[in-house]
């Protein structure tokens, strides 16, 4: 499956969280940053690949995981998310 999550905004506190998490490091340079960047990417395509192997192409923002919204920093309103 193509995927562009990996073009989603990520909320910075989610980055260093990870950065913490993984390398007990709240000022991550750029490689530990770019790793955690891509952690939570993988976070947020696993779980749309989930979706998308259910056949749904079309989920609305609310029925989507507090966890993987939380992680996309978007301030508009949002009422679904097409998937392919």
């Amino acid at each position: 499956m193509k995927s562009d999550t990996n073009s989603l905004p990520l909320k910075e506190e989610h980055i260093i969280n990870k950065s913490v998490e993984l390398f007990n490091d709240n000022d991550p340079c750029i490689i530990h940053k770019t790793f955690c960047m891509k952690k939570l990417y993988l976070e947020i395509t696993e779980y749309f690949d989930s979706v998308c192997k259910t056949g749904i192409n079309r989920i609305l923002w609310d029925e989507i995981p507090i966890k993987i919204r939380e992680l996309i920093d978007i301030d508009k309103d949002i009422f679904c998310v097409q998937v392919s």
